[in-house]
């Protein structure tokens, strides 16, 4: 009689198991932009805290469990996507540009400011300053370029 129960909870298990197996689905994520993989771009099956994020060129690879069937695909500045799978187990998405119409705004130490709004001394640098210089980072390349301002 022992015998026949251990077996018998020995297949139940098995069984569970075996009907709770997730898959493993890759692809690679890409810009419509200039068709350029998305490095860091986030990859999360819906309703769950299960993701990723893509490689330097875009590629990722993420454990789908059984019953999930939608991904969603996201980056800053890109429209997310939400991408059904069914039973495909590579998934490529091309991530379009969103292109929203922000007013200008100036960060102060202490909070956002209309630029309208602000009553003092104001400098702006523009980024084709900085689109050429050969430094390791933006703080650096920020340095010396407004008077009295020390970004640390």
């Amino acid at each position: 009689m022992r015998k026949i129960l251990l077996l018998g909870l020995t297949l139940f298990l098995a069984s569970a198991v075996a009907f709770a197996q997730s898959r493993v689905i890759t692809g690679t994520v890409t810009s419509t932009e200039d068709n350029l993989g998305v490095p860091g771009a986030t990859v999360l099956v819906k309703g769950t805290t299960i993701g990723t994020a893509t490689d330097i060129d875009g590629k990722y690879s993420i454990s789908v469990p059984a019953g999930s069937n939608v991904l969603v695909f996201s980056f800053v500045g890109l429209s997310p996507q939400e991408i059904t799978i069914g039973n495909r187990t590579s998934v490529d998405v091309e991530l379009e540009p969103d292109v929203q119409s922000l007013s200008e705004f100036v960060v102060t130490s202490y909070g956002d400011q209309s630029r309208r709004e602000i009553t003092g001394a104001i400098s702006a640098v523009k980024g084709e300053v900085f689109q050429d210089l050969p430094v390791q980072s933006f703080d650096r390349a920020m340095q010396g370029r407004i008077a009295g301002v020390q970004v640390t």
